[in-house]
């Protein structure tokens, strides 16, 4: 494995899905996944760049210029107003030029069935005239000062600034990038997507009853309902679990903060029970001891509780554990415990689909569970997720609130209770349809991308991949990361890795430390040792079914030689 000072291995453009384009202050949002906030771009349905031009033209033509005040030709427009599809560089002077129109095949995202061919876009250095390829870039995070990309947003749990070293823009100094996710979409996505836009039914329609079907059928259980994500469905399992005012739910703090979220949105209280170090999941031990503690009031239990809620009058109602990193947590005695004093589980298995304990499905040992079909996760809907459960009487309910509360005779427009649009689209079920149908084929090829990664990575000194589930446990790789040993400064590591064009996130920053839970409930440092450890150490790197490699040599290389250099021994 060797680094090239100029680029990566393989030197391809890869599509990246997520997040908005802000050139010099100006937002432009190329993809839907955007965070709220930026302004959307009035063209982006056109799904091309030929209306690049026009989106510029407003401007006067002194601002036709480079940075260096000389004027750019007829056909040129200055990269600091428009980018689509690209990654700004570190350097100032580059340009963006419209190259001859050329056909392109459905598998470089054209439209084949319509002979599209679209305008691609080039980058240009105009201290030499070097043009880089730009048609099939897109930025997974936001440019800010001196062309630098922020490192959080949307579906992220970044340390907050305040509490790391972290620079809050990561410098990405080359045109391309490798992203941290992106989906393998294949003909059959496109037939099935394309099916559902030529039929009348765009919401509440067969596609989404099929999907429905399909998956509950794979993973043996009675009932599966599909909803817009997989928040939305942890939110209506924690309803279904009669968590109201004050009653308590035992979680991880060492997870993506929705699994915490949910419980809040029903005025719930979190109780964190810390992760067992090794598989980084809910320990299993001390989670019985702790929903004992609670279901019982045994002496002591208030201390189990946040800060500022010891004087809540709540019961506990449910038992969320996580299964993190796509390796299932190791709940049967917990399940076991938590039926016997009647309290819910509830599975958060939106990193892990597919995965299995001791021959049962990830999801499938309580109540209910929650998937999740966000871009990086193992399949897709684009947003999208799912409930799966055994109980006739939850899953009705889960019919009912995610369409607004709308009774069981649909024809009658009643509703019984208060409910949500919690609807997921047609579009999204076909995607998700067509992905489902193939999982073992993606499951397969993400586990070929992990195993290259940690034969690559274990050499390194300081370098820990994600260990083997114990036995009697399967993972499905949902992310690839490392941890990091102490002598080690991620953040510079993160830094160093940017400047080679590769993404990477601090997966997770522990739920208690983030700002608004700290202050709400009074969380501090060393409230929960081990999540703490592991938020601290642990790094994602790029994760893709397809990712070449070229791509994970160049990744593994990069990651030896930011090791090496930042390490304190």
């Amino acid at each position: 494995m060797s680094l090239s000072a100029n680029g990566r291995a393989g030197r391809d453009m890869r599509e990246v899905s997520d997040d908005a384009v802000v050139i010099d202050g100006c937002p432009r949002v190329d993809d839907d996944a955007a965070s709220g906030g930026h302004t959307r771009r009035n063209d982006r349905a056109s799904a091309d760049d030929r209306s690049l031009p026009n989106d510029c033209a407003w401007r006067d033509a002194g601002s036709r210029m480079n940075r260096r005040g000389e004027p750019l030709s007829g056909g040129e427009q200055p990269l600091r107003h428009c980018a689509p599809r690209a990654i700004v560089a570190q350097r100032d002077d580059h340009r963006v030029m419209g190259d001859v129109p050329e056909r392109r095949n459905r598998s470089e995202h054209v439209d084949a069935e319509h002979g599209g061919s679209e305008k691609a876009w080039r980058i240009v250095d105009e201290s030499n005239g070097h043009c880089v390829g730009a048609r099939l870039m897109r930025a997974l995070q936001n440019v800010g000062d001196h062309g630098s990309l922020s490192s959080g947003t949307d579906d992220d749990d970044s340390p907050p600034a305040r509490n790391t070293r972290f620079s809050r823009h990561l410098r990405y100094r080359t045109a391309t990038v490798i992203p941290l996710s992106s989906p393998d979409i294949d003909e059959e996505d496109f037939r099935l997507v394309n099916d559902v836009l030529r039929s009348r039914y765009l919401a509440s329609g067969p596609m989404a009853e099929q999907f429905e079907k399909e998956v509950a059928g794979r993973f043996g259980a009675r009932h599966a309902v599909a909803v817009s994500s997989g928040t939305a469905a942890l939110h209506l399992a924690i309803i279904a679990a009669g968590v109201s005012d004050c009653d308590f739910v035992i979680t991880s703090p060492y997870s993506f903060v929705a699994s915490a979220n949910a419980i809040l949105y029903e005025r719930g209280i979190p109780v964190f029970v810390d992760i067992d170090p090794e598989t980084l999941t809910i320990h299993p031990q001390k989670t019985i001891e702790a929903l004992r503690d609670l279901a019982q009031w045994r002496s002591g239990w208030r201390g189990l509780l946040p800060r500022s809620a010891r004087n809540a009058s709540g019961v506990l109602r449910a038992v969320l554990p996580v299964h993190l990193f796509g390796c299932p947590a190791d709940i049967r005695e917990v399940v076991d415990a938590a039926r016997e004093a009647g309290i819910a589980v509830i599975e958060d298995a939106c990193e892990a689909i597919g995965a299995s304990s001791h021959g049962v499905y990830a999801g499938r040992w309580g109540d209910a569970a929650a998937l999740g079909f966000y871009p990086n996760k193992q399949i897709t809907t684009g947003e999208g997720g799912m409930l799966l459960t055994d109980h006739e009487g939850w899953a009705e309910l889960f019919r009912s609130l995610r369409n607004q509360g709308r009774s069981h005779d649909s024809e009658r427009l009643e509703y019984d209770r208060l409910g949500f649009n919690y609807r997921i689209d047609e579009m999204s079920a076909a995607l998700g349809l067509a992905q489902f149908r193939r999982i073992d084929e993606l499951l397969l090829k993400r586990k070929a991308v992990a195993d290259r990664y940690t034969a690559l990575l274990s050499r390194v000194d300081g370098v820990t991949p994600l260990l083997d589930p114990p036995a009697g446990r399967t993972r499905t790789w949902f992310l690839y990361a490392i941890r990091l040993a102490p002598e080690i400064d991620r953040d510079a590591v993160m830094r160093g890795l940017a400047t080679h064009g590769i993404m990477t996130r601090p997966y997770f920053w522990p739920i208690h430390l983030q700002p608004y839970y700290a202050k709400r409930f009074g969380f501090v440092e060393g409230d929960f040792p081990a999540a703490e450890a592991a938020g601290r150490a642990m790094l994602s790197l790029p994760m893709s079914p397809n990712l070449s490699d070229d791509e994970i040599e160049f990744v593994c290389a990069a990651v030896t030689e930011q090791v090496s250099a930042h390490a304190a021994w």
